[in-house]
């Protein structure tokens, strides 16, 4: 083989190397769209409607619950999912942050409200 011929196959081979690697990378889960979230609480569970937005690993969207709409922001990497918003209590609001594993239909994971420990969090796609 020639040197020009040796130079066009590991061009050939680069250049097919790092198509691959691109094209491999995956997009985010599609989480957007309508979930019903529930936080395991002492003095009972609370639920919550949320609606989610996506733009590539960005979320955004709200939450809904007896006591009003509140905003939700977030993310995902793979299958892990975080995502917070503020809810009033007692006069003031106090902030919530939940992360996650997705799994298909459903969310598991933890809640963090305020500054209590974490509780357990799930939520269904509606």
């Amino acid at each position: 083989m020639t040197v020009r011929k040796l130079w066009l196959a590991a061009w050939v081979v680069l250049f097919t190397t790092h198509a691959l690697l691109v094209s491999g990378q995956s997009k985010p889960l599609d989480v957007s769209g309508a979930w019903a979230v529930t936080i395991e609480a002492p003095r009972g569970d609370v639920d919550f409607r949320m609606w989610i937005v996506q733009k590539d690993s960005k979320l955004t969207g709200y939450m809904l619950s007896e006591v009003g709409q509140f905003d939700m922001e977030g993310s995902i990497t793979g299958n892990q999912i975080k995502f917070s918003w503020s809810f009033p209590d007692g006069g003031q609001m106090v902030g919530i942050s939940c992360q996650g594993k997705v799994d298909g239909r459903f969310i598991s994971g933890t809640a963090k409200v305020g500054t209590f420990e974490d509780r357990p969090m799930n939520a269904e796609r509606r």
